[in-house]
């Protein structure tokens, strides 16, 4: 149940990240999602294994941080 709601949530929030809209509360949702994906399923593999997880988990960090950017639906 957990990998489908994962599935479904990175899915949204991709197509959410491309249109540059509500990019903070989907980084917050990323940043859940990633952190449960790290701790349930790669906790005990290592660092090479876990590269693709942690690097999502930056980028959603940074965009958490950033916001949407210039040519975003949300641009101010």
């Amino acid at each position: 149940m957990s990998a489908i709601i994962s599935v479904y949530a990175q899915a949204l929030a991709g197509i959410l990240f491309i249109l540059g809209w509500k990019m903070r509360g989907t980084s917050i949702l990323m940043i859940i999602n990633f952190t449960v994906a790290i701790i349930m399923v790669h906790l005990g593999q290592s660092f090479e294994e876990m590269t693709a997880v942690l690097y999502m988990l930056i980028a959603s960090l940074a965009l958490l941080f950033t916001g949407a950017g210039r040519y975003s639906i949300e641009r101010n």
